[in-house]
C-alpha cells in the first residue's frame, strides 16, 4: 500500500532582539531548538524546544516542533501528548493534526490517525501530506470502501495522474477487485511507461488473476527498468514455475534468496523449483531454511517428506509427514501423502486413519472415497463399499476402476436386483475408454461379467466373455476353470 505516514516538519522563526540582560526567552530557545535539530543534536533540540514550550505554553509551533524531535527519537507516546498540547494550544493548526495522526499510526490506533488527518484536510484542504496519511490510514484500518472514494474524488480532479491510479489499484488489489486492479495498474504505466514500480504493480495483479504469460512480460519489463526491484523477481519466479520454466525459476529465485536471505516465500519457491527438477538434496536444504525462517508452516516439511517419499525412504517420508502435521492437524496435503506412505508400507489401518482425515477435511477427495472404498471391499465390507464408490462416481462419473468395484461390491452383496446392478456396472465400465488399462485388468472386469450372467443363469453370455478374458489374458487362470464350469453346464 502507501507504505508510511508522513511527519510535517514545523517551519523556524525569524532573529530576535536581545534583551537588556541577555536572559534567554521562549524565540530564543525555539531558534536554538531548530538549530540543534539541524545539526542532528537530538537531544539538545528535545531540551531547547521543551523550555520555549514551558516559557510559553501556548506555543503551538514549540509543541509541534518537541513532538516531531520525540517521533524522531521513536518516543511515540511522548510525541503524541506534545502534539496533542499543540493542537490544544491551536486548534486551527493543520500540521499539529496531521503530525498527530502520524503518531497515533505509528501505534497502529488508525481511527484516532484518520480522525486527525481528516481535521487537518478540513482547515488546510489542499495538504497533501494529509491526503497521502489518510488514504493510508484508511487503507491500514480496513476501510477499503472510503480509500476507493477518496482516489476516485481525487481522479476526477486530475484523471490523467499515474500516482493516484497506481495507489487506486493498489487499493483495489487489496480487496480482491482484480480486474479494476490490473486497469488502474495499466492507466499508470502507461502515463508513465518509465515507472518500474507501476509495471511491477501490474505484473503482480496480472499473476493474481492468472494471467501468466501477460504478468511475466510486465515484470520482466519492470526489472528492465529497475533490476533491484526484489519483489519483481520473487513473482517473476513465481510466474515462470507456473509456465513449468524450472531452469528460469531457479534463476531468478537464487537472485531473490541472496537479496532477501531471509524471505520465506523465496526460499520455498526456489526449494520448490529445484524440487520439479529433480535437484533433490538442494530443495531439501532450501525447504529445511524455509522451515527454520517460519517455524508454524507446515509446507516445507511436508514437500521434504514428498521427496522422501519419491526416493522410496517411506520412514523417513512418514516422519516429516508427521512434523508437518504437529504443526498443523489439518494440513490436508500431509494428510494425503501420509495416507500414501502408511499404504506403502503395508500400515492399512493407520493408511485408513489418514484417509479419514482427508475425507474430513475435503468430503469430495476422491482418492479418499477410493481408498475407503477399497479397504471397505477387501474387508468383505460390501454395502459399505458400495456407497463409497458411487459417493466417487458422483464425482467422476467415467471413473472406470470405481465402476468396476461397484459392481464387484453389488455381486457381494448378491440377490437378483443386486446382481442385475453389478452386471450394469461392469458393462458400463466396458463402455467407457478402457485403453489406459493393462490387458490384464480388462481380462479381470471382463471375466467378473461372466461371473455375474453365471450367476444369472445365462451360461452363453458367461462362456462369451471368458473366453474373451482368456483372449485379453491367455495366462487367466480363473477364467479358464470359470470356463470350464460354464461349459460343463450348458
Amino acid at each position: 500500500m502507501l507504505g508510511f505516514a508522513l511527519l510535517g516538519a514545523p517551519g523556524g522563526r525569524g532573529a530576535f532582539a536581545e534583551e537588556e540582560e541577555k536572559a534567554p526567552n521562549p524565540d530564543e530557545y525555539f531558534n536554538q531548538g531548530v538549530e540543534h535539530f539541524k545539526r542532528d543534536e537530538l537531544n539538545q533540540a528535545e531540551e531547547a524546544f521543551r523550555k520555549a514550550a514551558e516559557m510559553r505554553a501556548t506555543d503551538h509551533e514549540a509543541l509541534c516542533w518537541l513532538g516531531y524531535v520525540l517521533m524522531k527519537r521513536e518516543r511515540v507516546e511522548e510525541a503524541i501528548k506534545a502534539f496533542q498540547d499543540c493542537c490544544r494550544a491551536k486548534p486551527s493548526y493543520a500540521l499539529g493534526h496531521n503530525n498527530l495522526g502520524t503518531a497515533y499510526f505509528h501505534q497502529q490506533g488508525f481511527e484516532e490517525a484518520i480522525r486527525e488527518y481528516t481535521r487537518a484536510l478540513e482547515l488546510q484542504p489542499d495538504y497533501r501530506e494529509a491526503r497521502h496519511n489518510l488514504l493510508n490510514a484508511y487503507v491500514a484500518a480496513g476501510k477499503h470502501k472510503e480509500a476507493v472514494e477518496m482516489y476516485r474524488d481525487l481522479l476526477a480532479k486530475d484523471p490523467q495522474n499515474p500516482a493516484l491510479l497506481n495507489g487506486l489499484g493498489e487499493v483495489y488489489q487489496a480487496i480482491n477487485r482484480g480486474n479494476e486492479a490490473i486497469q488502474s495498474f495499466e492507466k499508470a504505466a502507461q502515463l508513465d511507461a518509465k515507472n518500474a514500480t507501476y509495471a511491477s504493480n501490474l505484473g503482480s495483479a496480472l499473476l493474481a488473476a492468472g494471467r501468466i504469460a501477460d504478468a511475466i512480460t510486465a515484470l520482466e519489463s519492470a526489472l528492465q527498468l529497475d533490476a533491484t526491484l526484489t519483489n519483481a523477481k520473487l513473482n517473476l519466479g513465481i510466474a515462470y514455475a507456473k509456465k513449468l520454466r524450472w531452469p528460469d525459476a531457479e534463476k531468478v529465485l537464487r537472485q531473490v534468496v541472496k537479496e532477501k536471505p531471509d524471505d520465506f516465500l523465496a526460499h520455498f519457491r526456489l526449494a520448490y523449483a529445484l524440487d520439479q527438477q529433480g535437484n533433490f538434496d538442494e530443495a531439501i536444504s532450501e525447504y529445511e531454511t524455509a522451515a527454520k525462517l517460519n517455524e508454524k508452516d507446515p509446507s516445507p516439511l511436508s514437500n521434504i517428506g514428498r521427496i522422501h517419499f519419491k526416493r522410496d525412504n517411506l520412514e523417513a517420508a512418514v516422519k516429516y509427514f508427521e512434523q508437518a502435521l504437529e504443526l498443523d492437524a489439518d494440513f490436508l496435503p500431509a494428510h494425503n501423502n501420509l495416507a500414501l506412505a502408511l499404504a506403502r508400507l503395508n500400515r492399512t489401518e493407520d493408511a485408513l486413519k489418514e484417509w479419514g482425515e482427508v475425507k474430513r477435511l475435503d468430503p469430495k477427495n476422491v482418492a479418499a472415497l477410493m481408498a475407503v472404498a477399497d479397504a471397505a471391499l477387501d474387508a468383505k465390507k460390501y454395502e459399505e463399499a458400495k456407497q463409497g464408490y458411487l459417493a466417487v462416481l458422483r464425482l467422476e462419473r467415467l471413473n472406470v476402476a470405481a465402476m468396476i468395484n461397484l459392481g464387484v461390491a453389488y455381486d457381494g452383496i448378491g440377490g437378483e436386483d443386486n446382481l442385475e446392478e453389478a452386471r450394469a456396472a461392469y458393462e458400463r465400465a466396458l463402455q467407457l475408454d478402457t485403453s489406459k488399462l493393462t490387458k490384464e485388468f480388462q481380462a479381470i472386469l471382463v471375466n467378473n461379467l461372466g461371473v455375474v450372467y453365471q450367476k444369472q443363469g445365462k451360461l452363453k453370455e458367461a462362456v462369451q466373455q471368458y473366453t474373451r478374458a482368456l483372449e485379453l489374458n491367455p495366462n487367466y487362470q480363473d477364467a479358464k476353470d470359470n470356463l470350464a464350469r460354464a461349459k460343463e453346464r450348458l
